[in-house]
């Protein structure tokens, strides 16, 4: 390298390290992604290890969510669909991007005011494709009803979600009450129902590996879209 521009930009980066959206990791930013952009809440970056996951402005109330995700069939070859299990652990640290500063609480606790439990594909073993929305179901449930039905558990599967009362949401509103003031408040759960083609084509983008071998280094320009 000795100093000579690499001929990388930030898409190319973004190519090799988040393409692949079945997997865990980037599957659950995507979900936060859908979810902030529905609630009109994207315009700023993502906070990794904010308390909370999105923020939104609602009616003139301020709600934050907390977004979970899960998939039946992930980036990996399975004999069978995954045991559907969703992150609830209420947690005992609290950190403030803003000052660095970090607290640590007596008693664990839940911090959002709502909890948006986002499932992609489904359990017949087709392969999901995590840009088409109308695969993805979203369990909307306020946090004072999770800790009243599960006030230390620290997973939760679809059944108890559902008997909890969180609902599958697509183009509709729940109305959802936030612990603070006990008052219902409307949740538009309203994903984007597609995303262009430029996208489309960076998540095929681990297709190209096979074929592109200088890749493999982590170096180098990946396929140009279109």
């Amino acid at each position: 390298m000795n100093g000579a521009p690499l001929g990388l930009t930030l898409l190319d980066y973004w190519r090799w390290s988040g393409s692949d959206l079945l997997g865990n990791a980037e599957r659950g930013v995507l979900a936060e992604f859908l979810v902030a952009s529905a609630l009109g809440a994207a315009h700023e970056p993502r906070a990794e290890w904010a308390v909370h996951d999105v923020r939104a402005s609602l009616g003139g109330a301020d709600v934050t969510v907390e977004v979970k995700s899960a998939a039946w069939y992930q980036s990996w070859h399975q004999e069978r669909p995954s045991d559907i299990r969703f992150d609830i652990a209420p947690r005992k640290w609290l950190w403030n991007p803003e000052t660095n500063g970090s607290v640590e609480l007596r008693k664990p606790r839940r911090f959002a005011s709502v909890y948006v439990f986002c499932l992609l594909g489904a359990p017949d073993g087709s392969r999901p494709d995590p840009f088409e929305t109308d695969q993805w179901g979203f369990y909307v449930l306020d946090t004072a009803s999770l800790d009243r039905a599960k006030p230390r558990q620290q997973t939760i599967g679809l059944r108890p979600l559902r008997a909890a009362g969180a609902g599958r949401d697509r183009a509709r509103r729940r109305e959802v009450r936030g612990p603070a003031r006990g008052r219902p408040r409307p949740l538009p759960l309203t994903p984007p129902t597609a995303f262009d083609a430029r996208s489309r084509t960076l998540y095929r983008y681990r297709e190209h590996f096979p074929q592109r071998p200088e890749m493999h280094a982590g170096l180098g320009c990946g396929p140009t879209l279109p």
